[in-house]
């Protein structure tokens, strides 16, 4: 067996080294030294985020050193910690995981969840939205899914397109009259959305200023028809209205706008016109029948600082000269995400929402990813990893419909393991299982236990602590376990392969390699005599 080759132990290293974290000394005989009991501050309740990207379903750092910015707010905004217990209202990765806990005087259950908005904003993606709910302490998983802004790298269903659009000046306006469309080409037989800007307006930033210099527009039209699409919709379709609650959304379409001068963002600006194609496929709610011209669909602006979904008014569907159904929004003087919905009432609350345990199976030790959509137009509603107690509590979702839950065995969700409609989960909070037999692998795979205990020079030893464990596998970084007290079991490894394993710690990762020799592993890091324990 490898030494001090495991990251779990890498870390115990680094944190022994931190005298605050001392609990207790048992002396024993001197001669057999004495037990050093070391505590490494253990956050009660943990948050792992991944953030990934809509067209391949990997962690965005996978791809590319892009940075991803999370702003909390929500309820709970105030009780977001780091793992070494600092008060944080934001955090920053380029790795496609964020990780960060909740106050340890706070412990979420059933009947009291912690509730958080993520708010989430990168230069390379459109910001997006999540809100999450976190039902009880240890490890918790979640996934926010962003859509890339870079040319190409759109998920089936997303049309995206960023122009140089001339100059503007702050007292003369836009130079010449602006057309940009989601689509560079226009294809009579896709649908797009476009804005047109007319000479001489002027753009303002968030604090109304008037701004100067080149233009430039990115256009980013959402086909409600594809679920690579619709999942990329920004907090999903269980949403918080202004005006009318907390509703359920049917979506005909949506856009995505942004206009930067120079470098700085255009929030406001004295008129436009923005024209948004609604399929012909898509089915009217209201009607039971596809989309016509004179359908009228209500039209929804998004407030990307609180995650609100505000009421526009009523747009009449018409035929254009171009042979499209369309609705055009006259008069815009603000940008946003512009949403054609229709929306539903009697949403589930999550005291109410039945609970769909997974039951993974003997050879279900990798991560499973799940989606939950409508069952009568297969419109994605909720996904993400498997939460770590295989809980997933859909509330929120329009009572009195059948959901249809999809598992899969990866992220990018191209291995589907399991199907199942449910008639209505909005059943009184009660608990249904759903069994994963995932298929054996080609070499068996088996579930290892793992001690890891520090050993100073003069007897000393570490064995207490609570980290959470990342592995390498299956081509990306995904939940293994916790480390509590020395003690972890990590599903399904197979002997004789090495894995990359890592561990978060005030604010970086720590990395190691470690070859699987048998069902039970003791790992017995080396400290060096360095260390103020040791001594």
């Amino acid at each position: 067996m490898k030494r001090k080759n495991m990251i779990l132990g890498l870390l115990l290293t680094f944190t022994i080294s931190l005298s605050l974290f001392i609990i207790s000394c048992d002396i024993k005989d001197p001669v057999e030294g004495f037990e050093v009991r070391v505590k490494n501050i253990p956050r009660t309740t943990t948050a792992r985020v991944e953030l990934l990207d809509a067209k391949t379903g990997q962690q965005i750092g996978a791809l590319s050193s892009h940075k991803v910015t999370i702003k909390f707010e929500g309820a709970n905004k105030n009780d977001v910690i780091t793992t070494v217990n600092e008060s944080i209202t934001s955090i920053e990765t380029n790795v496609g995981v964020a990780e960060f806990a909740i106050r340890d005087d706070i412990i979420p259950t059933i009947d009291d969840p912690v509730e958080l908005l993520l708010l989430c904003s990168s230069n390379n993606y459109i910001s997006t939205s999540e809100k999450i709910q976190i039902y009880g302490p240890d490890a918790n998983t979640f996934s926010v899914i962003m859509t890339s802004t870079e040319e190409g790298q759109q998920p089936d269903g997303v049309s995206s397109n960023t122009e140089e659009s001339g100059q503007t000046d702050s007292d003369q306006g836009t130079g010449s009259n602006i057309v940009v469309s989601a689509s560079e080409e226009e294809d009579p037989l896709e649908p797009t959305a476009t804005i047109e800007i007319p000479e001489g307006t002027i753009l303002r930033n968030a604090d109304g200023l008037a701004l100067s210099g080149n233009v430039i527009i990115s256009v980013t039209y959402f086909n409600p028809l594809e679920e690579e699409s619709q999942a990329a919709f920004p907090g999903g379709f269980n949403v918080a209205t202004e005006t009318e609650g907390d509703v359920s959304f049917t979506t005909a379409g949506f856009v995505a706008i942004d206009i930067m001068v120079d470098d700085e963002e255009v929030e406001n600006l004295d008129i436009a016109q923005i024209q948004i194609d609604v399929p012909e496929n898509v089915i009217n709610p209201e009607t039971g029948t596809e989309v016509q011209p004179g359908d009228k669909i209500p039209l929804w602006s998004y407030d990307e600082d609180n995650a609100i979904w505000n009421y526009e008014g009523e747009y009449e569907v018409q035929l254009t000269s171009r042979g499209k159904l369309s609705i055009t929004i006259k008069d815009v003087k603000h940008l946003s995400y512009y949403n054609l919905d229709w929306f539903e009432g009697n949403i589930c609350d999550w005291w109410n929402a039945t609970k769909i345990f997974i039951d993974k199976g003997q050879y279900c030790g990798s991560s499973l990813y799940f989606k939950l959509l409508k069952a009568w137009n297969d419109q994605y509603l909720k996904g993400g990893p498997v939460p770590w107690d295989n809980l997933i509590i859909p509330f929120g979702f329009p009572s009195d419909q059948s959901i249809k839950l999809k598992i899969f065995s990866d992220p990018s969700y191209s291995n589907l393991l399991v199907e199942e409609t449910f008639d209505n989960l909005c059943g009184g909070g009660n608990t249904v299982a759903v069994s994963v037999d995932c298929p054996e692998p080609p070499v068996p795979c088996i579930d290892v236990d793992v001690t890891v205990v520090a050993v100073c020079p003069n007897g000393n030893t570490l064995a207490e602590g609570t980290l959470n464990v990342d592995i390498f596998k299956d081509g990306y970084w995904q939940f293994a376990g916790r480390l509590v007290d020395g003690e972890i079991t990590i599903p399904c490894l197979v002997v004789g392969e090495s894995y990359n394993f890592r561990v978060f710690y005030d604010g970086e990762y720590h990395t190691e390699e470690y070859t699987v020799t048998g069902p039970v592993e003791f790992v017995e890091v080396e400290i060096g005599s360095d260390i103020d324990l040791c001594q």
